[in-house]
């Protein structure tokens, strides 16, 4: 059974009273759980950030299929909702599909390619903050062999794992990356099996970007005792003394975003959140800052400000 985490509602009566005009309405679709403390946790907490600073009236449903998600889409344009923002790469074909049925309606597709007069796409792109978290892979191995998992083979994570690379090698020509995509979002029972293969060839650091296949990863470091770099969201809290890090997406500057550009009209076809933009980042370090020698924390702080600032430009690789 689906069910609606949070409605944030503005009565008429009060709205007529105060003489203040509607509040736009925005809905959010997710297809796993609000707590996963990945890919949903980030989106369900920037949705829920965005509607008390903006005071829109804001909901949110989880665990929704791509099966299942057209009906969903139907529901909340049929209630009159402003913006509906469906947060799911394998939700692309039903939003587009229901986009055509109510063309007044607005809808954004997360990870999203292709754009329509009522579609926007929003997108967080990994290469830059994946390039951070291969130097300090690199910098933190001592078997000269690392490893990156990914949920699947698309431009998404592709360009996030080959950042991890060049990063990693920028520190280390001769380190050996292995790569590996997994083929699943949520088995997590797969994940730590291709994780553990990767440790029994040497890798003694992990790359993860994934949803929640990534508890597999972080359980396969923290049972063999080795670091991994978390995505997403700030994964510590699953294994504090082995995720140095992890690579996360600000939720709630994309939505904020994107919520003041439609009320003034200027909604636009795609959005791309990078790290200039804070839509993406490194997490704390959390007890890491004691173990992560000093020189390779400046290292990587002086990286991120130069890619900041445009003095260091990361290749997005999308292709193989």
């Amino acid at each position: 059974m689906k069910h609606v985490l949070m409605v944030f509602l503005f009565f008429d009566l009060i709205i007529v009273a105060f003489g203040m005009s509607n509040p736009l309405k925005v809905a959010m679709i997710l297809p796993g759980k609000h707590d996963d403390i990945s890919w949903n946790t980030v989106a369900y907490q920037g949705l829920e950030k965005a509607a008390e600073d903006l005071g829109v009236d804001a909901t949110c449903v989880e665990e929704v299929s791509a099966t299942d998600v057209e009906g969903y889409l139907q529901k909340f344009a049929s209630l009159g909702y402003d913006l509906i923002l469906g947060h799911s790469f394998d939700y692309g074909p039903a939003i587009l599909k229901v986009a055509k049925e109510f063309p007044e309606v607005k809808f954004g597709w997360a990870m999203g390619y292709k754009s329509t007069p009522n579609v926007t796409t929003y997108d967080w792109p990994m290469h830059e903050v994946g390039y951070l978290a291969g130097v300090l892979a690199a910098c933190m191995s001592k078997s000269g062999i690392i490893g990156a998992l990914g949920s699947y083979d698309i431009p998404d994570i592709r360009r996030a794992l080959n950042g991890f690379k060049l990063g990693a090698l920028s520190v280390n020509p001769d380190i050996k990356v292995f790569i590996t995509y997994v083929g699943t979002w949520d088995d997590s029972t797969k994940a730590k099996s291709s994780a553990i293969t990767l440790i029994e060839n040497g890798a003694d650091v992990l790359y993860v970007d994934g949803n929640t296949m990534s508890y597999g990863v972080i359980d396969a470091a923290k049972e063999k005792d080795i670091y991994v770099i978390g995505s997403i969201a700030d994964q510590n809290s699953l294994a504090p003394d082995n995720v140095m890090t992890s690579t996360v997406i600000n939720v709630d500057k994309a939505i904020e975003t994107m919520i003041k550009d439609m009320e003034n009209g200027r909604l636009k076809p795609r959005y791309l959140f990078r790290l200039e933009d804070d839509g993406v980042d490194l997490a704390y370090f959390h007890n890491f800052v004691s173990i992560i020698p000093e020189s390779v924390q400046r290292r990587i702080f002086e990286i991120k400000y130069a890619i900041i600032y445009g003095k260091m430009l990361i290749p997005d690789v999308i292709k193989k």
